[in-house]
């Protein structure tokens, strides 16, 4: 069993996604010239180290840095994070620019806020299950997909809405993980309103 501090750093490791899809995100929105070969080879650069840090993990058994921080029905396969990184990769070469970083965002921020709710939360969503939601985790991760809509599209329906399925997703996904489901979710719902909307 992990302890809350354990579950708070991996959760820091998690954040930290934040900085490469950033970057990769920054490179491909430029017009200069090569901007977007450097955007591509970034993220190429970026998947590949993360691959072979989970071979190295995985195959070889040597030391890494931050191995026994993962769970532990991932200490034999790769974690769930390179979900993240590949919905991630798929939600931004298929939707808007804008769309994207909500979903990319969404699904690292809000996952984040869920989980701190789900360890301080005293209140689960559904008590005699194993799902660990708690009612404080919806509602931080709500306020927390709304401020980053809000912060992306203008703060209105369509942010609240995309918040909502953020939500939803994070909290009916126990099967599937919610690292694929909320990132691609959340950005075909968000092309589906703009779609409409225009």
């Amino acid at each position: 069993m992990k302890t809350k501090h354990e579950i708070l750093l991996r959760k820091s490791l998690h954040l930290s996604l934040i900085v490469p899809f950033g970057i990769f995100l920054y490179l491909s929105l430029q017009t200069f010239a090569y901007a977007q070969e450097y955007a591509r080879w970034f993220l190429i650069a970026f998947v590949s180290s993360y691959l072979i840090y989970e071979y190295l993990r995985l195959d070889t058994k040597i030391w890494v840095p931050f191995a026994k921080l993962v769970k532990p029905k991932e200490s034999e396969t790769s974690v769930d994070g390179f979900n993240l990184v590949l919905a991630s990769i798929v939600a931004s070469s298929l939707f808007s620019p804008p769309i994207a970083v909500v979903a990319i965002l969404i699904a690292i921020i809000g996952d984040t806020f869920s989980t701190i709710g789900g360890i301080y939360g005293t209140m689960k969503v559904f008590p005699k299950t194993d799902n660990k939601t708690t009612w404080e985790g919806v509602f931080l991760t709500l306020l927390a997909n709304f401020f980053i809509a809000g912060s992306v599209l203008g703060f209105g329906v369509i942010p609240l809405i995309l918040a909502l399925v953020g939500v939803i997703i994070e909290i009916f996904s126990t099967k599937l993980d919610d690292n694929l489901a909320i990132p691609l979710g959340v950005g075909l719902i968000g092309e589906i309103i703009l779609l409409i909307a225009t």
